[in-house]
């Protein structure tokens, strides 16, 4: 079997790990995170973290840049139409207890390490994730 052959495989195996879903719904719904972020939200270690980001990556459900020290990761913003439709069902299944969880622990991870990475940008409940080259005195936080 030919590596193109085994890459639907790969996709959906790499769906199969529950932190992997859950990053895939947070960078789905807040947009671009650092690998710190997701480690704090997820209460994961920084391997196990960069090891599914890895994973999602290589599948070609996201792409990591460096930013300085930082590596920071998004969903791959023109995925292959497989990808797009996976991460469409990703987004559309992924329970709303959950997503609400983890956007509320992002929310709070962001607010605790002073927004350091990334900023959060809460408009009527809706969380939004700005890039860190944004001042942060452009941005009113809060919590929901």
């Amino acid at each position: 079997m030919s590596t193109v052959d085994r890459l639907p495989a790969a996709r959906f195996k790499a769906l199969s790990e529950p932190s992997r879903l859950d990053i895939l719904a947070l960078l789905h719904h807040h947009g671009e995170l650092c690998v710190c972020d997701v480690m704090a939200t997820l209460q994961i270690t920084q391997s196990r973290a960069s090891r599914h980001l890895s994973v999602l990556a290589q599948a070609g459900f996201v792409e990591g840049r460096r930013a300085g020290m930082w590596v920071h990761y998004r969903v791959v913003p023109e995925p292959e139409p497989l990808v797009a439709s996976l991460v469409g069902l990703v987004a559309q299944g992924f329970p709303p207890d959950r997503l609400a969880a983890i956007s509320r622990r992002l929310a709070e991870v962001l607010l605790v390490y002073g927004l350091g990475h990334s900023l959060l940008v809460l408009v009527a409940g809706v969380a939004t994730v700005a890039s860190s080259d944004c001042d942060a005195e452009d941005f009113v936080v809060g919590l929901p």
